[in-house]
């Protein structure tokens, strides 16, 4: 057979990502397609409006923001996001909540410093492996050390449970009001928008709330909190991937393994799977654009680098060879099913959860101290003294 060309894989990495990102109902194309058929012409006078037309989409979110938990009962489907990356509908918090705790009840202290505990295992791997699993080769350096995808994974895995460490130890230390979790601060309603409070009332504790540009809402998630949720779902899916193909295709029975491989190639994605079950980290279907992003910014690296020096870093992925052809079709699908392996890890862990909370009396009243008022909420400031008290004064009235 003869050598295909060099654009097939090219082509066929670009199509993924294609796909996938059209598969988004907020994408740049589909947001135009929308605006360009922007709604039905109005109805005559007394007759009944034609109900607006529902965006649909392959959306999988393995656990909600608390007031998006279910839909009202007027509607018939949950909201839609009205971001490509649909912070709207997903709670910050619920990266530093564990799983145990009991629906409809806040987060203590322990158990979020529990989590950040085991966050901190990935530390002391990734750590371990850099000390004694001579990965900075002698003969290249630092050079050739990130020519290999394993190691630009391995190195972000690093990364991403340091942050993960820090940012929930953090949470640990929050005042108690900040980690409450199961009280919606509003309810939602049927478009997915927050409803309005009524004058004076008081709202029950729950995520921030902010209102961004185009009127969707946001909980108050803050940057580092979008890149550690990003960068935990690309690290699992592609520490997955990684393994199996390793495993599968590189490594040679009897051959020499190194200290750090089965680090590299094994512990790191458990422990990112066994993050995801002992978190409550949501996981949504639209973020595997950025699985598949990761992947291709290796490829183009790899394909540079081929480039530069006339050398393959992964003798499979040569294409001018004819097998490299199946070799670039299995890498993206093997990327896509490392996801859907962490899709039903959360959805399983959120069906347990749910099961066992079946049994939990919920509280009569939440605590006072919990108490904010809708302009503290707005503001994002802790409850003050004269707020808590006022909150007192209207549950006395």
């Amino acid at each position: 057979m003869e050598a295909q060309p060099a654009w097939i894989p090219v082509l066929i990495i670009f199509v993924f990502n294609v796909i996938f990102y059209l598969l988004n109902e907020n994408s740049l194309p589909r947001r135009l397609l929308r605006r360009g058929t922007s709604g039905p012409a109005p109805a005559a006078p007394g007759a009944a409006s034609a109900p607006a037309r529902a965006r649909g989409g392959p959306l999988l979110i393995s656990n909600r923001a608390a007031s998006w938990g279910a839909p009202p009962a007027a509607a018939a489907t949950p909201p839609r996001p009205t971001s490509y990356w649909c912070w709207e509908l997903l709670d910050p918090s619920h990266l530093y909540t564990p799983t145990w705790t009991v629906p409809g009840a806040a987060a203590g202290a322990r158990g979020t410093l529990a989590l950040a505990t085991f966050r901190a295992l990935g530390v002391a791997a990734f750590v371990f492996a850099i000390a004694y699993g001579e990965i900075a080769y002698a003969d290249e350096g630092a050079r050739g050390y990130f020519k290999f995808f394993t190691n630009w994974t391995f190195t972000w895995f690093g990364l991403t449970c340091v942050v993960g460490t820090v940012l929930t130890a953090l949470a640990a230390r929050r005042p108690r009001q900040q980690r409450s979790l199961e009280h919606p601060t509003t309810a939602a309603g049927a478009d997915g928008h927050m409803c309005g409070h009524q004058q004076g009332a008081t709202a029950p504790p729950g995520p921030l709330m902010v209102e961004v540009q185009d009127g969707s809402v946001e909980r108050g998630w803050r940057l580092v909190d979008k890149a550690y949720l990003i960068s935990l779902q690309t690290m699992c899916a592609a520490s997955v991937a990684l393994t199996v193909f390793y495993w599968a295709l590189i490594y040679q029975k009897g051959s020499f393994l190194r200290v750090d491989n089965p680090f590299k190639h094994g512990a790191s994605s458990a422990l990112l799977l066994l993050d995801l079950g002992l978190s409550r980290a949501p996981v949504v279907s639209y973020h595997i654009s950025a699985v598949l992003a990761y992947g291709t910014a290796y490829c183009v690296f790899m394909w540079a680098w081929w480039g530069a020096t006339g050398e393959w870093v992964y003798a499979s992925l040569d294409w001018s060879k004819p097998a490299s052809l199946g070799a670039y079709v299995a890498l993206p699908v093997l990327l896509i099913l490392s996801y859907v392996v962490m899709l039903g890890v959360s959805f399983t862990r959120e069906a347990c959860r749910n099961r066992r909370g079946r049994g939990a009396a919920p509280s009569p009243t939440p605590p006072r101290d919990f108490g904010a008022t809708e302009a503290e909420i707005v503001l994002g400031g802790l409850p003050s003294s004269k707020g808590r008290a006022a909150g007192r004064a209207a549950d006395v009235v």
